[in-house]
């Protein structure tokens, strides 16, 4: 076996040494076994889905070269979430979108639009007395299109698709026994900004476009073919 933690070496928050022999994470004996107090998570369960918010007002007669849209942000707000009956749980929210359009005289249009939300979902122990549920969202805009055009080729409608992981967790407050390491050792001291420029600019190379494909790219959406 390897060598062993020594117990004057300074416990410290970070990766675990391993044992080259065994490629086990050498863990030190704890000090003490202390009582902590946290949430502690029952059960959970997730759900996806996929949100199409279509957003208006725009101004038709200035995107009339537009030929797509670009998703702005996405923001959930007034998440709600209630035990209706036994293990019947309703999650509220409302899901804020914007989007741009190019504007035919340069620049950028940006307009926006919220919708409610409505889910009911099962999960079990979610109705027993002292539990509590915890509804996270995480929204992700998936990407825009222009969905509807007037005589003069002129935007009245963008579409955005957002894709929206819903998890939920059934939790109460309980005290636990852990063993413990002590308190930690006091963390290093911040460094000060000093506002200065960087003496040094190393650009990246090559200062060129990556070689592939003309449809490849990360961020590039498809148009769909003429």
């Amino acid at each position: 076996m390897g060598d062993k933690l020594k117990p004057e070496q300074q416990i410290k928050a970070g990766p675990l040494p391993v044992d080259p022999e065994s490629g086990l994470a050498m863990c030190p004996p704890p000090l003490e076994i202390d009582i902590i107090k946290v949430k502690k998570v029952f059960n959970e369960c997730m759900q996806t889905q996929v949100e199409e918010v279509v957003i208006t007002g725009w101004t038709a007669g200035n995107t009339q070269d537009a030929e797509d849209a670009e998703c702005a942000s996405v923001t959930v707000r007034n998440n709600q979430c209630q035990v209706l009956n036994g293990d019947i749980v309703r999650v509220q929210f409302d899901l804020e979108v914007c989007a741009t359009v190019p504007l035919d005289t340069g620049g950028f249009e940006r307009r926006c639009n919220t919708v409610s939300v409505t889910k009911t979902l099962r999960i079990d122990r979610a109705g027993e007395e002292g539990m509590g549920i915890q509804c996270d969202l995480f929204p992700e805009c998936l990407f825009c299109f222009i969905s509807d055009r007037d005589a003069n080729n002129g935007v009245l409608a963008v579409t955005c698709c957002v894709g929206i992981l819903v998890l939920i967790k059934v939790e109460t407050e309980v005290q636990l026994l852990v063993p413990t390491f002590g308190y930690p050792p006091p963390p290093p001291e911040c460094g000060e900004f000093l506002g200065e420029c960087p003496t040094d600019f190393v650009p990246e190379w090559p200062p060129y476009p990556p070689q592939g494909p003309l449809t490849g790219g990360r961020n590039r959406k498809p148009k769909g073919c003429k």
